[in-house]
């Protein structure tokens, strides 16, 4: 949604040239700076490394109770047990980096990771100034830029989407309905383990019982 709020104070900022003998555009480019500066310094203050280490200088009890992060920790891990490998305070060395490059696993995941926005960033970076050359006026262009995001908040993949995977697989391959009779997949999920699953949906558990009937013959 920030997207479409964001396409009318776009259309309104541009609508600022003239004031203090400036085009809105710079208006524009500064007003966006100023946000970013700002949500980058409420990042500091907000933003903890866990559940578990909530306390701060200006709030040092913290945001929950040693109970309470016990309780979301064990909520998380039983989500995705994966997740419990995670090292948040672990430097990155160049050792590291370079064994990353050398296992050939994970190349797929780099080749799909340069290359998957390309179909859709390209165009979506011109949208509206190949929408103006068609000869849309600024405000239906605004409408229609902010009508993209909004597709992109109503096309998503429901919580029983089927998941098919495998313990060493660094890419999974899901097959998602979006409407009766109509399928769209293959997306590919970069992931160490299982991927998540709504515990909840009828697909996992057939999942499941599928895979243990495998391991079990």
């Amino acid at each position: 949604m920030s997207g479409v709020v964001a396409s009318f104070i776009v259309y309104g900022v541009l609508h600022m040239r003239g004031v203090q003998d400036r085009e809105g555009w710079r208006w524009l480019i500064l007003i966006e700076a100023l946000t970013s500066i700002v949500i980058g310094f409420l990042r500091f203050l907000f933003l903890v490394p866990g559940p578990t280490q909530t306390a701060t200088w200006w709030n040092p009890k913290g945001y929950y109770t040693e109970g309470e992060g016990k309780i979301i920790v064990n909520c998380v891990l039983r989500e995705s047990p994966s997740k419990g490998d995670m090292r948040n305070r672990q430097a990155l060395s160049l050792k590291m980096l370079w064994q990353s490059l050398k296992d050939y696993d994970l190349w797929l995941v780099y080749i799909i990771g340069d290359l998957f926005e390309i179909p859709t960033s390209s165009p979506k970076g011109y949208l509206s100034l190949s929408l103006k050359a068609i000869g849309f006026a600024t405000f239906q262009t605004t409408l229609l830029v902010a009508e993209a995001y909004e597709f992109q908040v109503r096309w998503k993949w429901p919580k029983n989407a089927v998941v098919i995977w495998d313990n060493r697989a660094t890419s999974h391959t899901g097959i998602f309905d979006y409407f009766p009779h109509l399928q769209h997949g293959l997306r590919v999920a970069p992931q160490a383990e299982k991927p998540y699953l709504d515990p909840k949906s009828e697909t996992r558990k057939e999942a499941f019982q599928e895979e243990e009937t495998k391991k079990s013959s």
